[in-house]
């Protein structure tokens, strides 16, 4: 039986949710929308539910410092995905170097 998930386009909440313990299960760029939009998705639970809720209604606590760095991490991913890979396989160091 495949796995159900939980998805978001939201990168607080997802941000949230990592800090929250839960795995990413998938990042993906959605792009049949009017704008493309990466979407996040967890692998469905009772504890997700909750904390999605806590999220929506403004209960969530989280380590800022922590939060901080899975908002560094997703925005990193989004950055591969939308990146053509021409540009993330450039070499920084070599690239104006004279001949």
């Amino acid at each position: 039986m495949p796995t159900q998930h939980a998805t978001t386009t939201d990168l607080y909440e997802a941000a949230y949710l990592l800090c929250a313990g839960h795995a990413l299960a998938e990042t993906f760029l959605d792009r049949g929308r009017t704008r493309a939009a990466v979407t996040f998705a967890f692998a469905v639970s009772d504890r997700l539910t909750l904390d999605q809720r806590g999220y929506r209604v403004g209960t969530a606590v989280v380590n800022v410092a922590d939060f901080r760095r899975q908002l560094h991490a997703l925005r990193d991913r989004i950055r591969i995905l939308t990146t053509p890979d021409t540009r993330r396989d450039y070499d920084h160091a070599t690239a104006n170097r004279p001949a």
